[in-house]
């Protein structure tokens, strides 16, 4: 279940995303999968990870879960740390990489 750049492919992560939602929909309020998030303009943000597009979405939103009445964004990554692409790396770093 590797994909080609070293990860397994698409659809253990929606099913730990699907779990996870279901999980947080027992203690939190308005859980939602891959809402849409929303739009930015003129901001510029220091870290490349940051998803500027228009139409850019998170894995799942849950209401309620640090505070009472505010959104909370969870982002799902599933990694495989003994795939061919991180054979150099400890397993700290895989994890730590998102690009690899």
């Amino acid at each position: 279940m590797d994909c080609k750049k070293g990860g397994f492919d698409s659809n253990p992560n929606n099913e730990v995303r699907d779990l996870e939602a279901t999980v947080l929909s027992e203690v939190c309020k308005d859980v939602s999968i891959e809402p849409l998030l929303q739009p930015l303009t003129s901001k510029h943000y220091r870290h490349r990870t940051a998803n500027t597009d228009d139409n850019a979405r998170v894995d799942v939103k849950a209401r309620g879960f640090w505070r009472k009445g505010t959104n909370c964004f969870f982002y799902v990554r599933v990694t495989n740390v003994n795939a061919q692409s991180h054979r150099n790396l400890t397993k700290h770093k895989a994890l730590k990489n998102p690009t690899r």
